[in-house]
């Protein structure tokens, strides 16, 4: 399989000097050789993912590496874990992907991609969210297939966008979807797609 550059390692990796800098820095992360990081370098919708990497860092020692592991999985299309979904996604608010996202048949409690840029496709068919799924603003630039979601309260998706298609055959929301605003420049499949409360969508 071809290994695929990835940008999607910048937010953990700093301006270091040489190759001789960066090749230790990866074999030992930590945040002393990780030095000071310049937000105004950096995307705005990555500031929260910077700035809860460093704090959620100095009380747990092996997130740098775990964070390393997860953005090489992505670079080279290997599907990361359903924990590890949960790190990235959630906890620590990362909202640049670059390449595809696999999270199908996966489970969370709730998923907040509010915000989130993904360049490539994005797989959440089969994921049961547990109360609100968060997709506001969301940029997608290849696919978005989400057949058979399950999620258990609010659906959020206003002002997303899909550059292709977007597949929501038989998704299901138990209470309200709010999808005002989303732009799908291919086509668009909601055969099936059940919401119990009230659906807000384009008309």
């Amino acid at each position: 399989m071809e290994t695929q550059k990835s940008l999607s390692t910048e937010p953990v990796i700093p301006e270091l000097e040489g190759i001789g800098e960066t090749v230790e820095f990866m074999a030992e992360p930590n945040l002393e050789k990780l030095g000071e990081i310049n937000l105004g370098k950096h995307d705005r919708r990555d500031h929260e993912f910077l700035k809860r990497l460093i704090l959620s860092s100095v009380f747990d020692p092996e997130l740098l590496s775990r964070i390393i592991n997860i953005r090489t999985k992505l670079a080279n299309s290997i599907k990361i874990t359903n924990l590890e979904a949960e790190e990235i996604i959630n906890r620590l608010q990362a909202k640049s992907f670059i390449g595809d996202l696999d999270i199908s048949e996966y489970k969370f409690h709730t998923l907040d991609m509010a915000s989130a840029r993904i360049t490539g496709d994005f797989n959440s068919s089969f994921v049961t969210v547990y109360r609100d799924n968060n997709q506001n603003m969301t940029e997608i630039g290849g696919n978005n297939n989400q057949e058979e979601m399950v999620v258990g309260r609010d659906n959020w998706q206003q002002g997303m966008k899909v550059e292709k298609n977007s597949n929501q055959k038989e998704m299901t929301v138990g209470r309200s979807s709010y999808q005002g605003g989303v732009e799908i420049k291919g086509r668009s499949d909601q055969e099936g797609m059940a919401v119990e409360g009230i659906w807000f969508k384009n008309q």
